[in-house]
């Protein structure tokens, strides 16, 4: 769930992959002009806002026309190539544009020390933010990562979605030893993810199908749609359409002769676990499901009971928690009680500006809070889904997980699994853990860049011993 929460600053990032550009420098007259050479390269920063750390990178170039173009990546949040549209620069000033997010960053170059010294400028803030030149973006590894020689085969793979009309890529996993393997498809998430479903440093599938095809698992994960090598465009998907890649991947999947086809299930990680249980209310091929962190509950509630969490974990005061629960609701029914995006967002601009926000922050919210993913999450109640489902099913939370607060959503997960007659259910409650199941003080989102542990080892082992128990005697 952690591109839900990902909308507050500064962690707005959505993936592209154009390369935009503008014209010629602009010198204004009186100027002190620079070798525009100086410009040019890779320089990187950090956006500090709300206790967090992000870093952001731009690559700038300038064209034989003598025009500029440049991309941005934010590497914390994996990812890459996010679209500038406008660079403009005037003597020893440069700013640049960058629309797919709504932010601007300004700057001065200062020779003496080497840097770009300027404001970051995003949904109504300021913060300052100092580049660097560097030679190459700085990659940060995490202590769980695998590295190669792998004792398992690994083969890049192209699968397509046929429905849809897309080709997603991916990495398949398959255990070394002679034999039809039990296996999985990995879903992440919400927002355009990676195969490794990239956050802050942490590669969390690429730590988890490590270890299952260690254990004799195959793993096949892969780039969401408008993400990494995968075609297709996220701003228009909702999960649904996100459901419909997923059983593109199950049926590849299930096609590999080193597989068990009586053994495929799907291990989902927060939204992941409601396309898993979309797919596996429909196709009874689906052999389990590991549901990690999943949202129970209709998205309206869940939203607000995220918010809430977040807010008290943060040292919130009441008062403040039921303040913002407030304007949150008044919200979320303007947007379920007008289908029409015009009319809805005239609405909410006006909420937005009777609570006093700029018109910057509330155009980048309302662009957002429209989006055809969101509206469909809003509304979507997942637990007639839940009902349907009668493979056996493993949920795990922990604790900590302010972005799916595990009780009300493993409650709820176990509830609707009952009532539609599905016995084989095991719930566990994780101590310690947040939504990404690493040992936290808080659970909250800024924790997850300082802790070095990716994924927890005691959960992994939990994973595998039970699709291990689950799949036995099905070949």
């Amino acid at each position: 769930m952690k591109d839900v929460f990902s909308k507050i600053l500064p962690m707005v990032f959505l993936s592209a992959s154009i390369i935009g550009c503008a014209g010629g420098p602009d010198e204004k007259r009186g100027q002190r002009s620079i070798d525009p050479v100086k410009w040019e390269g890779i320089w990187e920063g950090v956006i500090r806002a709300g206790g967090q750390e992000l870093r952001i990178v731009f690559k700038i170039n300038r064209t034989k026309t003598g025009s500029w173009e440049a991309t941005m990546d934010s590497p914390d949040q994996g990812v890459k190539d996010i679209p500038v549209k406008n660079i403009k620069v005037e003597g020893m000033s440069i700013r640049i544009d960058i629309p797919a997010i709504g932010a601007r960053y300004k700057g001065e170059l200062n020779e003496s020390e080497l840097m770009i010294k300027g404001i970051w400028q995003q949904a109504g803030g300021d913060y300052p933010v100092d580049l660097q030149p560097v030679k190459e973006v700085t990659v940060i590894e995490r202590p769980q990562d695998p590295h190669p020689p792998y004792p398992y085969i690994s083969r890049d793979i192209r699968f397509k979605n046929e429905e849809d009309g897309i080709t997603l890529a991916g990495t398949l996993t398959i255990p070394e030893f002679v034999g039809r393997h039990p296996a999985v498809v990995l879903v992440s998430g919400s927002g355009a993810q990676n195969r490794n479903e990239e956050i802050m440093n942490h590669r969390p599938f690429l730590v988890l199908a490590d270890h299952l095809t260690r254990n004799g698992i195959t793993v096949f994960r892969y780039d969401d749609r408008g993400a990494g090598e995968s075609e297709g465009d996220t701003k228009t998907a909702t999960s649904a359409d996100l459901a419909g890649d997923a059983w593109a991947a199950v049926k590849f999947l299930m096609s590999q002769p080193e597989v068990d086809d009586s053994a495929v299930g799907l291990v989902g990680h927060s939204e992941g676990g409601l396309i898993a249980a979309m797919l596996a209310a429909e196709h009874r091929q689906i052999a389990f499901l590991v549901l990690l962190a999943s949202p129970g509950l209709p998205g309206y509630e869940l939203l607000l009971k995220q918010s809430a969490a977040i807010l008290k974990a943060s040292g919130a005061s009441e008062s403040r928690i039921t303040q913002v629960q407030e304007v949150n609701r008044r919200i979320y029914d303007i947007i379920l009680g007008e289908p029409d995006n015009e009319i809805a967002a005239e609405e909410l601009r006006s909420f937005m500006k009777s609570i006093g926000m700029k018109k910057e922050q509330a155009d980048a919210q309302i662009s957002q809070l429209l989006s055809p993913w969101y509206r469909f999450f809003l509304s979507y109640d997942p637990i007639p889904t839940f009902k349907r489902v009668k493979c056996p099913v493993l949920a795990l939370n922990g604790s900590l997980d302010v972005q799916v607060p595990a009780d009300i959503n493993l409650k709820a997960i176990e509830d609707a699994l009952s009532l539609g007659g599905n016995e084989r259910i095991t719930i566990q409650r994780l101590p310690g853990l947040n939504h990404l199941f690493q040992h936290a003080e808080s659970g909250l989102v800024e924790e997850y860049a300082r802790i070095e542990e990716t994924f927890a080892p005691e959960v992994m082992e939990i994973i595998v011993r039970w699709i291990k128990e689950s799949v036995a005697g099905r070949s």
